[in-house]
Formats: structure tokens, sequence, C-alpha cells
């Protein structure tokens, strides 16, 4: 699980850089990045509430 937590919140931080960084510069792919970035980051808050619950 922490393996997937860690993958997740990279992949999803660093689509997320690279979305804003393309809208800037006006390249193509901004909005799938973001969208990447976004779901990424969303399973990755989803698995750290999950681990933070499964440990009390």
């Amino acid at each position: 699980m922490k393996k997937f937590i860690r993958f997740t919140g990279i992949l999803g931080a660093g689509a997320l850089v690279m979305s804003a960084v393309f809208k800037i510069n006006h390249l193509m792919g901004a909005p799938e990045l973001l969208l990447m970035g976004t779901v990424c980051s969303g399973l990755f808050i989803i698995g750290s509430l999950v681990q933070k619950l499964s440990t009390k």
C-alpha cells in the first residue's frame, strides 16, 4: 500500500506541475495532464486516508 501511495503522489504532483507548464506555454496535452494529475492526487489522498484509518 505504501508503494501505491508513493507512486500516485509522485505521479500526481508531477502531472499537475507539468500541466501548469504546458498551459503557460500553450502546448497540447495540458488538459489531459491536468486530469491525470487530479485523478492521481485523489487516489493519493484516498490511499493515505485508508492507510491512516486502518492502523487505528
